[in-house]
């Protein structure tokens, strides 16, 4: 009998495979169906994202990117994932100029869709402030993840998920930059968040 670890890499490499035959078959018909490979595309970077598999990821993300800007112009507000998930794997690849570049980017168009105090711009701020902590610059991450904070907790409510994902990572910044009363006290009220 398979193991559960042994299960899912194979289920993995299944899905993969049908992601990327799904491409060829899209790629094989008109140009109308650019919008179905760049989904698949986006879909099957996610799933090399989600398994470490960085390198792949990027790769795709930035294929998909290039098919949406060409669909939609480089500012169109459905590129907004595509931008935005090019640049999580940046972040995660410690590519922290680019994926700052493009954070800054999403922000920009968010906030001409949706205005300033919108969810959607609070998220590209606090992943904007993880940029900037991993750079260490600690009071530009701190200035956004403060911005991205007051947005939830006034959209979200003081008790949404999310709130408490922005008070995380504010605590481990604090924590970091030797404040430690500060970190306490917000960690302390992230777990009251996630209970």
């Amino acid at each position: 009998m398979m193991d559960k670890k042994r299960f899912s890499a194979a289920a993995n490499r299944l899905i993969a495979a049908l992601y990327q035959r799904c491409i060829e078959i899209w790629e094989g018909f008109s140009s109308s169906d650019r919008p179905n490979v760049a989904l698949a595309l986006n879909d099957l970077g996610g799933l090399h994202a989600l398994h470490g598999r960085l390198g792949l990821a990027e790769a795709l993300c930035q294929r998909v990117l290039r098919i949406q800007e060409q669909e939609v112009g480089i500012n169109g507000r459905e590129i907004t994932g595509a931008v935005n998930n090019l640049a999580w794997v940046y972040n995660k690849r410690g590519k922290y100029q680019q994926a700052a570049a493009l954070y800054k980017r999403v922000i920009e168009i968010r906030t001409e869709m949706h205005g300033p105090e919108n969810p959607d711009v609070a998220l590209a701020l606090h992943n904007l402030g993880t940029v900037y902590h991993g750079l260490g610059r600690i009071e530009r991450a701190e200035a956004l993840f403060l911005q991205a904070l007051e947005i939830r907790e006034k959209h979200l409510g003081k008790d949404h998920p999310d709130v408490g994902t922005t008070l995380m990572n504010l605590a481990e910044l604090y924590r970091q930059a030797g404040r430690n009363d500060e970190a306490e006290a917000l960690y302390r009220r992230a777990v009251t968040v996630a209970e």
